[in-house]
């Protein structure tokens, strides 16, 4: 009998790892607004993953688009820890809720421009299809970024 392979989403271009050991700490803020986490922006241009942090490739599609819908329904998201030294923030725990926020923000569920850089063009289909999935998801329940994005230019915005 055959087993269904689950659709994951691999997430691990999104935040460049770093050797933690080799920096100084430094004080930090304790909020990350979600637009610092696009491309481009500062925080997200500091952001790191330890050596030794584990891939950000574990999460199915489901998880991936029950995060998003949370946040975008005002739920509870668990805390993320980070350190800040030498210039590098890193992301102690919590790599993979992150990473589905700049995944979300930036549109690269894994096969975006920033997945695509780190994987040299090389996304394997498998890979493609979870990220395709997602991106259905998400725009299926109304959750774009981008088009979530758009209503804050609205002068007549509703809550």
């Amino acid at each position: 009998m055959a087993t269904k392979q689950k659709d994951i989403v691999n997430l691990d271009a999104l935040i460049p790892r770093d050797d933690v050991e080799t920096k100084k700490p430094k004080a930090s803020k304790g909020v990350i607004q979600v637009t610092e986490l696009a491309l481009g922006k500062h925080f997200y241009g500091l952001l790191r993953k330890p050596l030794f942090q584990r891939e950000t490739n574990d999460w199915g599609v489901d998880n991936v688009v029950s995060l998003v819908r949370s946040f975008r329904n005002g739920h509870l998201i668990p805390a993320v820890i980070l350190w800040s030294a030498d210039g590098s923030t890193f992301v102690i725990d919590g790599a993979h809720r992150l990473s589905v926020f700049v995944a979300w923000v930036n549109d690269d569920y894994g096969d975006g421009l920033i997945s695509q850089a780190f994987f040299k063009h090389q996304i394997p289909k498998s890979q493609r299809d979870a990220a395709a999935r997602c991106r259905m998801l998400i725009k299926a329940e109304g959750l774009e970024y981008a088009e979530l994005q758009k209503l804050t230019l609205l002068s007549n915005r509703s809550p």
